[in-house]
C-alpha cells in the first residue's frame, strides 16, 4: 500500500472511522492523516453505503495493559 489508501466497498471490522481513530489514539485528525501518509497506519477508503470515507486500522499493541491481575 504505497499511496496511503485502498478503495473498498466495505471495510473490515478492525478498521475504524476517523473520529473513533482519533479518540482511541488520543491524537488529532491531522496526526492520523500524517501517520497514514508515512505508512505508520493502514487506511482504506470506503466508496459505498451511508458511511463513505476513510477507515483506519488501529492495532491494539497492549490489549491487556489496564486489566487487573488480582
Amino acid at each position: 500500500m504505497s499511496c496511503g489508501a485502498r478503495f473498498v466497498e466495505q471495510a473490515p471490522p478492525d478498521y475504524l472511522p476517523m473520529l473513533e481513530t482519533t479518540m482511541k489514539l488520543g491524537v488529532s485528525r491531522q496526526t492520523v492523516l500524517q501517520r497514514v501518509k508515512r505508512g505508520q497506519l493502514e487506511a482504506l477508503l470506503v466508496t459505498r453505503g451511508r458511511r463513505k470515507g476513510l477507515r483506519i486500522r488501529v492495532v491494539d499493541d497492549h490489549p491487556n495493559l489496564f486489566e487487573s491481575t488480582s
